[in-house]
């Protein structure tokens, strides 16, 4: 154990912390009752990147002007819209899309701006 270590912890028992301390080797140093909290997954509603899947064929090859009707089929509506708007961003900017929903088609329509 390196000086700096023994030191820092003999600082953090004299002030009576309670800590726990896990080192790149695994090796273990704790004072007082605490437990580690263990990161909670909530569970997928779709498989890794189905979403991204279904709709990237509709918008991939979208020039200006251009709208295309992105089917809606099992996903939820929100989610679908929030994909493509996140991959809008990323390839064409903030404001190069308007989605929308059609009820009467079950679609989101995309209309690219920029």
């Amino acid at each position: 154990m390196s000086v700096i270590l023994e030191r820092s912890l003999a600082a953090l028992k004299a002030t009576g912390a309670k800590f726990v301390i896990i080192m790149p080797d695994g090796t273990v140093h704790q004072q007082g009752d605490l437990e580690l909290a263990t990161k909670k997954k909530r569970p997928r509603l779709f498989p890794h990147g189905s979403i991204t899947k279904h709709y990237m064929p509709f918008i991939k090859e979208m020039l200006p002007g251009q709208m295309v009707k992105v089917p809606i089929a099992h996903f939820p509506p929100n989610t679908l819209v929030s994909g493509i708007s996140s991959r809008a961003i990323d390839w064409w900017g903030k404001g190069s899309t308007i989605t929308a929903r059609n009820e009467k088609e079950n679609v989101i329509e995309v209309l690219r701006v920029l």
